[in-house]
Parts: C-alpha cells; sequence; structure tokens
C-alpha cells in the first residue's frame, strides 16, 4: 500500500517537471532572441555613431553649398544656427574656371566639369575661387527651377533635403551627411532668410561667427614660387572671419602646406582650417611666431587648384 502510494507521488511529481521543461524551453528561446535582437540592434546603433562621426559634411558652424537647377543657373546657399542666406549668381557672367579651364560663363560651368564627371564639384571650386567662401557641397537638380523656391526659402532648404534623400537631386553628399544637414536645417527660422542677388556687399553675411569670436590670430606664409597667393589667401580668411595679422613669405620652398600652432587640436579655428584647407597640423609646445597659428601654403596647396585636369 505504501509502495503504491510512492509510485503515484513519481508519477505526479514527474508530470510537474514535464509541465515545467514543456513552459520553461519557449521562455528561453523568447529571452534568447530578445537577447540577440538587443545584441544586433546595440551593434548596429555603434557602427551608425561611428559612421556619423566619420561623415564627410564638416562640423562647423557656418555651411555653404551650391544649388544648380535644370537651366544650369547657379545660387549659393548658406546657413548657420537659425539664420540662412540665398544668393541667386550671374549664370551669364564670365569667371575664371580653376583646374586650367580659362574664362566661361557661370552657366557653364557644370557642363563642362560634366566632360570629365565632375561638373558638380568644378562649379562648387569655381564659385569658392569667385566669392572666396568656402563651399562644403553640391545639389544638381535636373527638374526645379530657382524661381520656384525663392518666394518661400525655407522650401528650398526643405527640397534639397528630401530630394536628395530619395535620389532625385545630384549631390556629392552621403546619406549620413544629408541626415546631419537635415537635423541643422529644422532649426532655420524662415524670417531669418535672407534672399539676394549677388553683388559685392551681399558677401558680408557669410562670416562664421565661432571663427570670428575665437579670434586667433593667424600667419599666412606663402612656401611657393606664386606670387600673391599669400594676400589671396588672407583674403579668403578675413571674409570668412578670421583675424590674419600678418602675410608673408616663408623662410623656404615647401612642398607639403601645414597649419602649424601650439593651440588645443580641437579648437574650432584648428579644426576649420583643417577641413577648409586639407592641411595636415604640426604641434610645436613652443612659440615660435607672435601668430598663433601659422598656415604655410606649399606647392601642393597650389597645385590643387592650378593643374590641369
Amino acid at each position: 500500500m505504501t509502495w503504491v502510494k510512492v509510485k503515484q507521488y513519481d508519477k505526479k511529481r514527474m508530470g510537474r517537471r514535464k509541465k515545467r521543461s514543456k513552459t520553461a524551453w519557449p521562455k528561453k528561446l523568447f529571452l534568447g532572441l530578445v537577447a540577440f535582437f538587443l545584441l544586433v540592434l546595440l551593434v548596429a546603433a555603434a557602427r551608425a555613431y561611428f559612421q556619423f562621426k566619420k561623415a564627410a559634411l564638416p562640423p562647423l558652424s557656418r555651411l555653404s553649398f551650391i544649388f544648380i537647377d535644370h537651366k544650369n543657373e547657379p545660387l549659393l546657399f548658406s546657413f548657420e544656427e537659425k539664420e540662412g542666406t540665398i544668393v541667386t549668381l550671374p549664370a551669364t557672367d564670365k569667371v575664371w574656371v580653376p583646374y586650367g579651364f580659362g574664362e566661361y560663363q557661370l552657366g557653364k560651368v557644370y557642363a563642362l566639369g560634366e566632360l570629365e564627371n565632375k561638373g558638380g564639384l568644378l562649379l562648387a571650386k569655381t564659385v569658392e575661387e569667385m566669392l572666396e567662401v568656402p563651399i562644403f557641397g553640391y545639389f544638381k537638380s535636373r527638374q526645379s527651377a530657382i524661381n520656384t523656391f525663392l518666394p518661400q526659402p525655407k522650401k528650398l532648404f526643405e527640397d534639397i533635403f528630401w530630394q536628395s534623400w530619395w535620389g532625385r537631386l545630384e549631390t556629392n553628399l552621403s546619406r549620413r551627411d544629408l541626415l546631419s544637414l537635415y537635423l541643422r536645417l529644422r532649426n532655420l527660422d524662415e524670417a531669418l532668410i535672407k534672399v539676394k542677388t549677388f553683388n559685392s556687399q551681399s558677401l558680408s553675411d557669410f562670416q562664421d561667427r565661432q571663427l570670428r569670436e575665437e579670434a586667433f590670430s593667424i600667419e599666412v606664409l606663402n612656401a611657393t614660387e606664386q606670387l600673391g597667393l599669400a594676400q589671396k589667401t588672407a583674403r579668403f580668411l578675413e571674409k570668412a572671419g578670421a583675424r590674419v595679422i600678418r602675410i608673408a613669405d616663408a623662410q623656404e620652398k615647401q612642398e607639403e602646406c601645414w597649419i602649424v600652432s601650439n593651440q588645443d587640436p580641437q579648437s574650432y579655428t584648428l579644426v576649420w582650417l583643417g577641413r577648409v584647407f586639407q592641411c595636415p597640423l604640426k604641434r610645436f609646445e613652443k612659440e615660435i611666431s607672435r601668430a598663433e597659428i601659422s598656415l604655410i601654403l606649399g606647392e601642393n596647396y597650389w597645385n590643387q587648384r592650378a593643374e590641369k585636369w
């Protein structure tokens, strides 16, 4: 009698174990899948974060771009914080085109560059030389006309982002650059967007506020055989808001361009100079000049602008 009770008790206990094991496996599988999904999500987020940090679009206070409509009419648009500026450019005016092309009408520069599949790049560099304003990218439309945007200037910024995102505009910006651009464009206040026709006064609104406020003293040294290169570069820097205190020839000619300073490498001015001039930073702990930063223009800096395609 006792044996029968024990046997019945063991059967009940085994039944409970089987039920627990049947319910435990789905739970473990579910928790495992959740953990795997969270791990994949974490890895994807980490990759996206580091890719975003390496985006080509520089983390600068003021950014300027070129937009070309379907008639090859260009305009310059620039923004900083909540403020924006749009300048329509004269398509029929003759301008100096870099890379050995000589003089052409501005409206024909894009088509000229397309002979080498570099229309946007050539136009951006041409406008940069013409206006002495750093250009960080271009957008080319094959359908939209400039005049449709001018009555509602904020629409220009928004449409450029969305049309580029869906591949309807040609641009040199990646998708992560476009996302970074969009996050900044959202802060624009339409009441603070100015629309201008090109003239010498229309370029006074392109100074970089942070560059101007940091106000490091800069000297520009010409280490090439090209006359007037330091003066032209100094004028470019001053229009951007930098403080140039000295222009001179370097003691000796150099092949490479350099940025020389004992300031913090992460300072805004040094980051700006590095992104705009694409010159490496050479750091010295001791003062080597009365200027806080020396920009030394070597032959490779000149060749990048003058070398024929």
